[in-house]
């Protein structure tokens, strides 16, 4: 795997504004002027699967809402053209059995935790994901 690259939910992709003003700043110097990203981090196995060659990724998800921990999922502010591709995640739970019916393309990156990082899906994915 490339040196430097992670896998991540892109969660939202947002500009600083250049003028507060309820605060009269104007052109606060120090600012990113480009795009951001805010991006949740998932975990990468260090080596493919033996019989398949994918990786393996875990989502870091936070603790129920009831529990009295807070944990606070890995994520981080970046320039947006820090992004290099997308990537094809395959759900990994419940294997053998159906999936679950809330399981939709727009919610199952919350819902499951546990994916293959399908380095298959095109010639330049394999060539930077492999």
């Amino acid at each position: 795997m490339t040196i430097n690259m992670k896998v991540g939910h892109l969660r939202v992709i947002f500009k600083l504004p250049e003028v507060i003003p309820h605060l009269q700043l104007i052109n606060i110097p120090s600012w990113p002027k480009e795009p951001l990203a805010y991006v949740e981090w998932y975990q990468l196995s260090h080596s493919p699967g033996r019989h398949h060659n994918m990786y393996s990724v875990v989502s870091l998800k936070p603790a129920p809402r009831n529990s009295r921990i807070f944990q606070v999922t890995p994520g981080a502010v970046v320039p947006l053209k820090a992004i290099r591709q997308s990537c094809q995640l395959i759900p990994l739970e419940h294997i053998g059995d159906n999936w679950p019916t809330d399981w939709v393309s727009t919610a199952v990156l919350d819902q499951c935790s546990t994916f293959l990082l399908n380095n298959w899906s095109s010639k330049y994915a394999y060539q930077t994901i492999w």
